[in-house]
């Protein structure tokens, strides 16, 4: 009896013929080759079916009665039917199902007998394919579900509060919406998935601000909510997350100083950008810093010009002096001061940095404007 039957990566093409069902299979691996035409039929007693990377196309109804199927993976190929309730309500060992990059089309399917029949269900998949409609809150029932992707389709509506109950007692739980249409705000009850290590909302509608207790996802390694259309501050909660490794919240609404805590400060310029409001490292121009040059009036006469260039000079020094003691310190003051002292300097060359900025720059000014005068 044969167990698998593995004909990946190769350069097979043409239509795949009917297998008997009568040959035994447990994993049938045909995919990375470039098959076309519709689904022949398969052996309905494998477990494990992958055809991915393909140009397989019209329905994927032929796995009715593929009651046994425990990983499907049709990704990567031209089907374009809507995703069938009738036919996966008879799947009930699936645990792994992934349709991405197809152009399936419709709803994702809202009943909950539907997604109630799939209790085994971990991962997932329906990115970049046409889905419209909203998310439905019938996918909560998914009690083991780990990784789900629907990023790349035209879903809209509001996050379902009931995503709290995803895999609460998994340990690991990834959410990818990306580049969809959903609008509302972040429900807080995100910040009981507690086993999340991943959630990506970036390039939708989202209004609203982050929610405060994100923090208490602990072991959430990427956030990405870049693109929408958040308002407020950055929660100082969000330092906490030691195992943060990706983060991105370019292109929002967002406003205040970024929370001075290191970790935050080691992310990438990038993550910051296009929020107007925001200040402080790792970003260098600081919202404030135009207007505070704006507020100095342009020199009138000789006498202003001779006490702009002592100024100049006396900033200029002080400016560089008080930059090496906040260097000198920043790397020496550890190794003699205890954390509470530290802590407390810290806060003081906040102040002294911002000061720091707005000398050097309103100098700079002045001195360009003094050039060209002469």
């Amino acid at each position: 009896m044969t167990e698998q039957l593995n004909m990946s990566h190769n350069q097979i093409h043409g239509v795949l013929p009917n297998l008997s069902s009568k040959i035994h299979l447990l994993t049938m691996d045909l995919s990375s080759n470039e098959f076309n035409g519709s689904l022949p039929l398969l052996p309905q007693n494998a477990n494990n079916m992958f055809l991915s990377r393909n140009k397989f196309s019209g329905t994927s109804n032929n796995f009715c009665n593929f009651t046994r199927i425990v990983a499907l993976d049709l990704s990567d190929n031209l089907f374009s039917t809507e995703i069938s309730q009738d036919c996966f309500m008879i799947l009930m060992c699936l645990s792994y199902l992934n349709l991405a990059n197809n152009n399936f089309m419709g709803e994702i399917p809202s009943s909950v007998d539907f997604w109630k029949s799939m209790p085994e269900l971990g991962v997932l998949s329906l990115k970049s394919n046409k889905l419209s409609g909203s998310l439905p809150s019938s996918l909560c029932h998914l009690a083991e579900l780990q990784v789900m992707d629907i990023s790349g389709n035209n879903i809209s509506g509001t996050i379902p509060k009931c995503v709290k109950y995803f895999a609460m007692f998994n340990s690991k739980l990834k959410y990818d919406s990306q580049d969809n249409r959903l609008t509302g705000e972040i429900p807080a009850e995100v910040t009981s998935l507690v086993g999340l290590f991943g959630l990506n909302l970036s390039r939708n509608n989202l209004v609203g601000t982050i929610p405060r207790d994100i923090g208490s996802l602990e072991l959430l390694n990427f956030l990405d909510l870049s693109k929408n259309n958040l308002s407020g501050s950055i929660p100082p909660t969000l330092s906490q997350l030691s195992h943060l490794g990706m983060l991105n919240l370019s292109f929002n609404n967002l406003s205040g100083r970024i929370p001075w805590d290191t970790h935050m400060q080691t992310f990438d310029v990038s993550t910051y950008m296009g929020n107007p409001g925001l200040c402080g490292p790792p970003l260098v121009l600081k919202p404030y810093l135009k207007d505070e040059m704006l507020k100095k009036p342009k020199s009138t006469n000789k006498v202003d010009e001779v006490h702009e260039n002592k100024f100049i000079t006396r900033g200029f020094y002080i400016s560089m002096a008080l930059g090496f003691i906040v260097a000198f310190w920043g790397v020496c003051g550890t190794l003699v001061l205890n954390k509470w002292c530290w802590i407390t300097i810290l806060k003081m060359f906040i102040r002294v940095e911002d000061w720091f900025y707005v000398n050097v720059l309103v100098n700079k000014n002045r001195i360009q404007r003094h050039f060209e005068k002469h």
